[in-house]
């Protein structure tokens, strides 16, 4: 699993990276983003499986960013985190599908659970999506670089 954390504060990056225990949750790469310009940029080149977004930030905020993504078609979980308690930032990230809706301060156990919950969650659609079984294809060595479009052209069009 790839996970793309995206939030201003550098506490948020070195908090995760020191109390979450990735690699006991399935996680393999981690990526980091300042605002949600960054995060886009690693998102089209990544495609992370989870994303972690901060509602505000500079340049594009994780609203934003939600909205651009609208049309983008890839198997993927959202968390938001969030130190503003206002049910309109919660209902717009209802609206781009988010489940995961968190107040700052961070609940280390909290954090965990939840992303226990959507690693086990995108394991059980790759093992029965034709994208995931190209992904572990790919992932294994079993399937030549080039495929990679294929791949790609099946997250874009929404067949995975």
């Amino acid at each position: 699993m790839k996970l793309l954390i995206t939030d201003d504060q550098n506490s948020v990056h070195m908090y995760f990276d020191r109390m979450i225990p990735y690699g006991k949750l399935g996680i393999r790469q981690v990526f980091h983003a300042k605002n949600g310009e960054e995060a886009l940029g690693i998102i089209r080149k990544e495609w992370p499986d989870i994303l972690i977004l901060d509602i505000r930030m500079p340049k594009m905020d994780g609203l934003k960013l939600l909205q651009v993504l609208e049309g983008d078609r890839w198997e993927h979980r959202v968390m938001i985190l969030s130190a503003y308690n206002e049910f309109d930032y919660a209902r717009q990230c209802m609206a781009y599908g988010v489940k995961d809706y968190l107040l700052k301060p961070i609940d280390n156990k909290e954090v965990e659970e939840r992303l226990q919950k959507m690693v086990k969650e995108l394991t059980d659609w790759k093992s029965r999506s034709v994208a995931g079984i190209l992904s572990r294809l790919l992932q294994e060595g079993k399937w030549n670089l080039e495929s990679q479009e294929i791949l790609q052209t099946i997250r874009v069009s929404g067949y995975g």
